[in-house]
């Protein structure tokens, strides 16, 4: 579900990033500030998730 949701930031950021380009920052430079913030946080949390699954299945946990 994670990486579902960080794919719709990428698109989100994209659509954000494309439109300025074609029509000028017109109030969404902010959004796509806002999508990056969100795909910086969901990325460093699936980070954070798997070390911690990782740690937890070591076999030194076992002991």
């Amino acid at each position: 579900m994670l990486i579902v949701a960080s794919t719709d930031e990428i698109l989100a950021k994209a659509t954000y990033e494309s439109i300025i380009e074609t029509f000028g920052e017109i109030r969404l430079t902010k959004i796509v500030l806002a999508e990056q913030t969100h795909i910086d946080l969901l990325l460093l949390f699936l980070r954070l998730t798997a070390l911690t699954y990782q740690m937890s299945m070591s076999p030194t946990s076992c002991l």
